[in-house]
């Protein structure tokens, strides 16, 4: 018969008697190394501005000597593998005040050290990124535990297997990717709804007039007036009406005098402005290209697909559909599927497919900045290394 069992400690000798030596509590411990300031100490050891982060700690004095040293020994502990031991394997026993101290300067109560050590950088990130700007974006990840208080369905809940999720907002600098400011946030609060709260703490920490590169998933007439004080690029969704607009308006566009060379690709590019802001439709005749021999390739696969289905024999009319659909994953909205009690028949929505590939070769950017086109088009296609640093 299995018993259930439980470890409390190492028997050792105390004055002459036997007694049980609990077991350290790791958990604090745990909690700094995984905690958002380790993270930004680490990359402030590793880009040569930990003094202005050290200096924001030293001003803490609420906070005990023990909590403060283990603190710093995470910053420190990226120089080699003695401090990581050290840090592991021999934190000095805390009083339980203590503890709760420490849990308090990595976690999200009074005070706030992801918040502190983000505005004790402002001043170093205007003057060195200033001109380069910073690129914010979210990033969701599946949650797998039993319960999280940011842990909601999220966006992607039916496509990622009925796996909630937990939204992470990431600004990193263009240059080097160094993350300025990071928060997490329950997985069922949109990108455009996270866009207020961003501007509002950049003022906070005196980040201003500062260039900012987002998403398309930032775009909404709110988040533009929001960022009034910034230096603005992004993309415009191609949800939006606006988006097919501009499209249709573009007829001329592949014309010698709006191109320009954007590396080996050739560029061709218009201007508008719509209630002051500035919108620049670009068009990639090689983008185009390829992206028709790729969507045309893939429609040809789910067409042989679903001609193979219409043969196949199934158990019941609901194993069918089920069947049919996940076989249409993707395309969906541009197959017109007719169940029977026998099988089914299709037909291809081709007005569909062509709103769909008249938007193929086209990006459409807005700002509210004066910059060149090209260079508007440079900058934005950067922006991966905001991704770069969510996978680090």
């Amino acid at each position: 018969m299995k018993q259930a069992s439980r470890y409390l400690g190492i028997e050792t000798m105390k004055d002459g008697q036997k007694i049980i030596k609990a077991p350290k509590n790791r958990a604090p411990v745990r909690k700094i190394l995984e905690s958002s300031g380790y993270i930004l100490y680490r990359v402030a050891e590793d880009n040569g501005f930990i003094d202005r982060y050290s200096a924001a700690i030293n001003d803490l004095t609420r906070i005990r000597d023990p909590a403060r040293k283990i603190v710093m020994l995470a910053a420190e502990c990226i120089t080699g593998s003695d401090h990581s031991i050290h840090l592991h394997t021999d934190i000095p026993d805390l009083k339980d005040n203590e503890i709760l101290d420490l849990i308090d300067l990595v976690g999200s109560n009074d005070p706030d050290i992801t918040a502190i050590l983000e505005k004790s950088m402002a001043g170093y990130i205007i003057d060195e990124f200033g001109s380069s700007g910073i690129v914010y974006d979210l990033s969701a990840i599946r949650y797998y535990g039993s319960y999280n208080d940011l842990a909601q369905y999220g966006h992607h809940y039916q496509t990622n297997g009925g796996n909630r999720e937990i939204n992470f907002v990431l600004a990193v600098t263009r240059k080097h990717g160094i993350p300025v400011h990071h928060r997490p946030m329950s997985g069922n609060i949109p990108s455009v709804s996270t866009i207020s709260a961003f501007s509002k703490e950049l003022k906070d920490y005196g980040i201003v007039t500062i260039l900012i590169v987002m998403h398309r998933g930032f775009y909404s007439d709110d988040n533009i007036k929001d960022m009034k004080d910034y230096s603005i690029i992004g993309a415009l969704p191609s949800s939006l009406s606006i988006h097919d607009d501009l499209i249709h308006g573009s007829g001329d566009i592949e014309n010698s005098s709006n191109y320009f060379q954007h590396g080996d690709e050739t560029i061709f590019h218009r201007k508008e402005r719509i209630r002051g802001t500035r919108y620049v439709i670009y068009y990639s005749p090689r983008l185009r290209s390829q992206r028709l021999e790729s969507f045309y390739s893939q429609l040809s696969e789910r067409e042989a697909t679903i001609s193979d289905l219409m043969k196949r024999r199934f158990r019941s009319r609901r194993d069918r559909i089920a069947t049919v659909e996940s076989a249409l994953k993707g395309f969906r909205n541009l197959m017109d599927i007719q169940y029977s009690e026998n099988g089914f028949t299709y037909e291809l929505k081709h007005k569909a497919i062509q709103r769909k590939t008249n938007r193929f070769g086209y990006t459409i950017l807005f700002t509210n900045t004066q910059f060149p086109a090209d260079f508007i088009l440079k900058t934005y296609r950067e922006r991966d290394v905001v991704e770069k640093a969510f996978h680090m």
